[in-house]
């Protein structure tokens, strides 16, 4: 997809304008339906379960010192949990995934770091992988039971359920995420960097009844 360029839901006919640069799937986040798909993954309208997320798409906020704004999002549903990965444009055009762990925030760094995938079999909770000069000490694995997407979405791993989500904390203090097909004998990994919520502009979140 294009920069700037405009399309139009079939379903509803809400319009929407391209932010990003690198736009591979844009759905409808008024009724969920897919308007544009350049994945060739043929995804399905999946309308997102209502979580407790506080972000919104249209959520601001800042990271690195640089001005970001959020445009879309993609939803694991996990075996004991879920997490929400809300994909951001920077002021500078840049985009990054803002990682939200019921309410524990990191963003992607913009460069993965590459593993063999013969470290899936050390991807154990409780051990350590060494991912080149750094050591990551595993604390979790957990089977996705299903993906959901909405708004304007870039490069992402995997867009259907199949795949392990592993996570561990680094020895600088970051932490990575390991996505694991194994079928596929396909594994990518993602390090992010701990934002707190002061971090985001108060006026662009949402607000639950529930927490006054």
């Amino acid at each position: 997809m294009v920069k700037n360029n405009t399309y139009s839901c079939s379903e509803c006919q809400a319009s929407y304008t391209i932010k990003s640069m690198n736009a591979k799937l844009l759905v409808c986040t008024k009724c969920g339906s897919v308007v544009q798909d350049l994945t060739n993954q043929k995804l399905v309208r999946k309308p997102i379960p209502d979580d407790w997320s506080y972000i919104q798409i249209g959520t601001k906020g800042i990271a690195d010192k640089k001005q970001f704004e959020v445009i879309g999002r993609v939803k694991l549903q996990l075996f004991n949990s879920y997490k929400n990965a809300w994909y951001v444009l920077f002021e500078d055009g840049l985009t990054s995934w803002l990682m939200d762990d019921v309410g524990k925030l990191s963003i992607a760094q913009h460069a993965t770091k590459d593993i063999e995938f013969e470290t899936i079999y050390q991807l154990v909770p409780g051990k350590k992988v060494k991912i080149k000069n750094l050591t990551c000490s595993l604390y979790s694995m957990d089977e996705c039971e299903q993906v959901y997407y909405e708004g304007e979405i870039g490069s992402w791993a995997y867009f259907s359920r199949g795949f392990f989500l592993a996570e561990g904390i680094l020895s600088n203090h970051g932490t990575v995420l390991f996505f694991l097909n194994i079928p596929k004998k396909e594994i990518q990994c993602m390090d992010t960097a701990p934002i707190t919520f002061e971090n985001l502009n108060p006026s662009t979140i949402l607000t639950w009844d529930e927490w006054k």
